[in-house]
Formats: structure tokens, C-alpha cells, sequence
């Protein structure tokens, strides 16, 4: 029994090359990205990523993640962080192909691209408007409710 289990794990040592990562955090496309956000970036930027908590962890770059609205991404973030290999579930991809004069190409690798978000002075003043609306609302409500 003992020689059977010491040929089953040098067989298994033999075939599996463990070093090699296939897939995660720790492939070598992704320590470059990660490299570049965290060498390349502010520490007060915002990375817009498919696994925020990840990109918190290697980098400590407040990180989330938005689906929905160019809005949001423009509101939010200064860098995003496209993930090729999902293709385009559940990611940003045809936004920021919409959006291309609103970002810039940092790096690319086999695995991701990095946009960097430019300042948009119309979508600033979206935003500002927006709030401005926001708290005339809240204000007529305070005076309709007396």
C-alpha cells in the first residue's frame, strides 16, 4: 500500500509543472497590470475592475466595480480595467469603446487593458447639476412639508 501511494505522488509530481499559474491574480499578465496600477496611479484614484476586492488587495487602490451607465464610470473612477478573457460580460467594454475620446490606452496585455479616464468637464457639470437639482428637491420638500 505504501509503494503504491509513493508511485501515485512521483507520478503526480512528474506530470503537473505546479509553478505554472494558468488562471487568477498571480498569472503574469496579471502582476503587470497590477504593477502598472500601483506604480502608475495616484493612491487616492478609483480603479473601475470586474473583482474590486482583488484589485484593493494587490494594489491598495480604492477599487469598484460599475455595469451599467457611462455616467457612473465617468462620475467614479480614474482608471478601468478591462479583463479580455470574459469578453464583454459584465464589464465596461462596449462603453469605453463609445466613450474612446473620454479615455486613453495606457497598457495593454494579452489579458487586460487599462484606460485612464479623462477629465470630462461636461460630465462634471452633469454631475454638478445633478446635485444642485437634488438639493432644490430636498429643499421644496422641507418647505411643502410645514
Amino acid at each position: 500500500m505504501f509503494f503504491l501511494l509513493f508511485d501515485l505522488g512521483l507520478y503526480i509530481t512528474r506530470t503537473v509543472n505546479i509553478k505554472e499559474v494558468m488562471e487568477g491574480p498571480e498569472t503574469k499578465n496579471a502582476r503587470q497590470m497590477f504593477e502598472f496600477i500601483r506604480t502608475k496611479t495616484k493612491k487616492d484614484d478609483v480603479v473601475v475592475f470586474f473583482k474590486p476586492r482583488v484589485m484593493n488587495l494587490y494594489t491598495g487602490r480604492r477599487s469598484c466595480i460599475v455595469n451599467d451607465s457611462t455616467d457612473h464610470l465617468m462620475e467614479i473612477g480614474d482608471y478601468v480595467v478591462f479583463y479580455k478573457k470574459m469578453g464583454q460580460y459584465n464589464q465596461l467594454f462596449p462603453i469605453i469603446n463609445q466613450n474612446s475620446d473620454s479615455m486613453i490606452k495606457r497598457i495593454e496585455n494579452m489579458d487586460f487593458v487599462i484606460f485612464q479616464i479623462l477629465f470630462d468637464l461636461q460630465h462634471l457639470l452633469f454631475s454638478v447639476e445633478n446635485l444642485i437639482e437634488g438639493r432644490l428637491r430636498l429643499q421644496k420638500r422641507k418647505l411643502l412639508s410645514y
